[in-house]
């Protein structure tokens, strides 16, 4: 790579980013870097994230089943 010439894109970048990269302004380029640096965080985050929003989800999702069913039990 001279000064001249854009860097080489990796190996792996699919076709449609190495292209498409190096015709975005500077704003958007940085954007991109910040998005992936997000994305990559995200993805390597502690599985006990998930674990605790499942389980946080599902104590909603028992507590709502319960409420409709009790609309639909005949009292006794």
């Amino acid at each position: 790579m001279t000064e001249q010439d854009p860097p080489a894109p990796p190996g792996q970048l699919p076709k449609y980013l190495a292209e498409g990269l190096p015709k975005q302004d500077n704003e958007t380029l940085a954007e991109a870097r910040e998005y992936i640096e997000e994305l990559l965080a995200w993805r390597v985050r502690p599985v006990e994230e998930d674990v605790k929003l499942f389980r946080s989800e599902s104590a909603v999702v028992t507590e709502i089943s319960k409420k409709r069913s009790r609309r639909y039990l005949p009292d006794a």
